[in-house]
């Protein structure tokens, strides 16, 4: 099966008593080509079916970097619609800890989306809210719009 993506795809995750809503926003070739995606906070009834363009107005629970097409192999998501995102990727910016004693390298690695990763001992204070993210494996994510964090 052959699975087509595009810029502001907006995907519904089924819950056991709701649905919720993502959007792809970009791949990032910063980090491994993962898909950035944008999870809404809002939950939705089972049997109602929102407009995509009511979904995407609302607030942004998290940020982060996963496999699309893999999620939807796997049936942890499916495609909604389209519509332009209202969220600004150069207000985005994401994280991650290097922790690596034996070369003597620990440190933050902070960039935005397709830019250059800059290396950082401690975290600027205006990136204290940038998000923590990986190339999360969908089973990873569907877990965090499941229960609001990324254990598995």
């Amino acid at each position: 099966m052959r699975i087509f993506k595009h810029i502001n795809d907006v995907y519904e995750v089924e819950l056991p008593d709701c649905k919720r809503y993502f959007q792809f926003l970009q791949s990032d070739s910063a980090l491994l080509g993962g898909d950035v995606i944008a999870i809404f906070d809002e939950k939705y009834d089972k049997h109602k079916c929102p407009d995509v363009v009511d979904v995407v107005k609302g607030s942004v629970e998290y940020c982060c970097h996963t496999n699309i097409n893999q999620g939807i192999k796997e049936g942890l998501w499916k495609k909604y619609g389209n519509t332009p995102a209202n969220i600004e990727l150069t207000n985005i910016y994401f994280r991650n800890y290097v922790d690596e004693p034996s070369i003597g390298k620990q440190c933050w690695h902070i960039w935005q989306i397709n830019g250059a990763i800059f290396t950082f001992n401690e975290i600027p204070d205006h990136l204290v809210n940038s998000y923590v993210t990986y190339l999360y494996p969908p089973k990873y994510v569907y877990h965090k719009i499941l229960c609001g964090n990324f254990k598995v």
